[in-house]
């Protein structure tokens, strides 16, 4: 903060200017007079005796033709939440919003949300998977928690009332849906056979879905369930013709998970898995 002239003539007076960032005190040295009230009062023309022109004349012209230097204010229900993550949202760049199942204002760094699952921010790293299922108006829904990365060995997440997205160097940005999540959490999440998801899901015609993960399938259909297939069962599998072929759709889990050795049931037969290696042992 400086006390800055309002005009050559010391005599006409100073008050105290906030200079916060190199781009304002520039203008400052280049013009180094503030505007007085009759200069404010006059827009673009003359005020008195004691009137400067040159900062005025640049807030004037660059209002005219960029808009506002204040840019969006935060909304008041986003206040609490701007001031205590502000390092990394930044400046707004829109005013707040509002559906009848929440409200959101976008900054620099990603969103705020206010839902029925309270106000949380959502990082730009998201934003593109989650824009991709609808954001919150799609099958992901609103965020209801922050980034967490404590738990989650070299990995991060955000939850959101469709389930969470899984985020890594090696993966990039992973949805899995909340149906899924119960079938990872029993596998171990992350820290078992099946480690982290390493696409989305998709599903086929006939309502087969599948997700990879790094050490296995998850297979769902509406007869079968969700159902886990190794990588070294989905292999012979895949071999098979998958749903379409002999075998069809796997009908239990493996009977050893996470072992080498271990058999799997399907609707057509039985794949058995011995040092890893997947082959048909029987067929229906």
């Amino acid at each position: 903060t400086w006390n800055v002239l309002f005009h050559p003539n010391s005599a006409c007076g100073s008050s105290p200017v906030y200079i916060q960032n190199q781009a304002t005190g520039n203008l400052y040295y280049y013009t180094p007079y503030q505007p007085n009230s009759a200069a404010l009062a006059a827009g673009y023309g003359t005020g008195d005796a004691c009137s400067s022109y040159g900062n005025r004349n640049f807030f004037n012209y660059f209002t005219a033709w960029f808009g506002s230097t204040k840019g969006y204010d935060v909304s008041a229900e986003f206040a609490d939440y701007f001031a205590a993550n502000r390092s990394w949202l930044g400046y707004t760049t829109g005013p707040a919003s509002c559906a009848s199942t929440g409200c959101s204002q976008a900054f620099q760094g990603g969103m705020v949300f206010r839902s029925a699952g309270g106000v949380h921010g959502v990082r730009n790293d998201y934003l593109a998977s989650w824009g991709n299922y609808g954001r919150e108006f799609g099958v992901v829904g609103y965020p209801t928690s922050e980034v967490a990365c404590g738990d989650m060995g070299n990995s991060c997440r955000q939850e959101f009332h469709g389930g969470w997205l899984v985020q890594n160097s090696s993966i990039g940005v992973r949805y899995v849906s909340s149906a899924f999540l119960a079938v990872w959490f029993n596998w171990g999440r992350e820290y078992g056979a099946m480690g982290l998801p390493i696409s989305d899901a998709g599903c086929t015609s006939d309502g087969v879905c599948l997700q990879a993960f790094q050490g296995a399938w998850i297979v769902q259909h509406a007869s079968v369930g969700a159902r886990v297939v190794p990588n070294s069962v989905f292999t012979t599998w895949s071999n098979w013709g998958r749903q379409g072929g002999t075998l069809a759709l796997p009908i239990a889990d493996p009977s050893v998970p996470g072992g080498a050795d271990f058999i799997q049931a399907f609707q057509g037969g039985v794949i058995t898995v011995l040092g890893g290696v997947g082959r048909v042992s029987s067929t229906v």
